[in-house]
């Protein structure tokens, strides 16, 4: 599950270095993953750091890149993604 999130965090946060866009297919992989690891922890099973980590790095990257970005549109997208991982990471680790 870790692997899976480290690729598909990479390719959306290379792309969003590259052109200040969205990797769909990858942000969808990630997205699911994240689900897949609240659906995993039921409480007695602790969340790995290095899947907790790639997704913190995922949100300050989009976010760093959100500052960077000229377009207002593309500013938006790359915010709205960023707090949609972060509501997503909240879910695995509180809920």
């Amino acid at each position: 599950m870790t692997a899976k999130l480290e690729r598909a965090s990479t390719a959306v946060l290379m792309q969003a270095r590259k052109d200040k866009t969205i990797n769909e297919s990858a942000l969808t992989v990630t997205c699911q993953t994240l689900s897949e690891a609240g659906d995993a922890f039921d409480g007695s099973r602790l969340v790995s750091r290095e899947l907790i980590g790639h997704a913190l790095l995922l949100f300050m990257g989009l976010l760093a890149e959100a500052e960077h970005a000229r377009e207002e549109t593309k500013k938006d997208q790359l915010l709205d993604v960023a707090w949609d991982i972060a509501e997503r990471l909240r879910k695995v680790l509180v809920e």
